[in-house]
């Protein structure tokens, strides 16, 4: 079918639906009413037409554009949950991570271990023991974190003694941190050092056990009673 066919079929839809119209009671009746408006009310009437006319044409594309509105903010909105989902897939399996649990015994035998492997002799290692961590100065941690501390004296070392020791317990566990280093040279022999370890080991509080939790109800019940 050639461009003049096309519009041969054209113009014969059109003036089919132009004979249709004019025989319809609806539009002679609309017609008649319009040929009895005076001229400015006829006028009004077909700009009103006309704004009509664009009004329904642009009904369209507007409501084409509200939905895809609609799709981006649904789309960013699914984006964001995935880009959550994915961060806390990734954090989940970060777990592995997390540094063992010990306790303060542990912690000292394991820094009797270093020691050990250092090859002190049984004069220069003056002793473990357990501190506040208050001393440590400011608290280096929330509240809701429990630390415990202690001290490693040890006498009579030398530079790279001090050092290696030091990095030793320094990477021993990610929960246990070196907080204070004191260094004085020994008052018999100024070419060794006597040093101080202040290490601190943080932690979270365990979880209470079903008969704790039962004792505290029971004691916030006879509280309130």
């Amino acid at each position: 079918m050639n461009l003049d066919d096309l519009k041969e079929k054209l113009q014969e839809a059109w003036d089919e639906f132009v004979s249709r119209l004019e025989d319809s009671p609806a539009y002679n009746s609309l017609k008649e009413k319009f040929e009895a408006l005076t001229p400015n009310a006829q006028k009004g009437a077909i700009w009103g037409g006309i704004v009509l006319c664009s009004l329904v044409m642009l009904s369209c594309p507007m409501s084409y554009w509200s939905d895809s509105s609609d799709f981006i903010e649904e789309y960013d909105e699914k984006r964001g949950m995935i880009r959550d989902l994915l961060r806390a897939s990734h954090l989940a399996g970060q777990t592995g991570n997390l540094p063992i649990p010990m306790n303060l015994g542990a912690m000292t035998s394991q820094v009797q271990r270093i020691l050990d492997s250092s090859r002190l002799l049984p004069e220069q290692m003056q002793g473990i023991n357990p501190i506040d961590a208050a001393q440590l100065g400011a608290p280096l941690a929330p509240p809701n974190i429990l630390q415990e501390a202690i001290e490693v004296s040890l006498n009579k070392l030398n530079i790279k003694q001090a050092v290696d020791i030091g990095y030793e317990l320094q990477g021993m566990n990610d929960a246990v941190k070196l907080a204070g280093l004191d260094i004085a040279a020994n008052p018999t022999d100024d070419h060794y050092f006597n040093v101080k370890y202040r290490l601190i080991k943080f932690s979270l509080p365990a979880d209470p056990t079903p008969e704790e939790n039962d004792s505290k109800r029971k004691n916030r019940r006879g509280e309130d009673n």
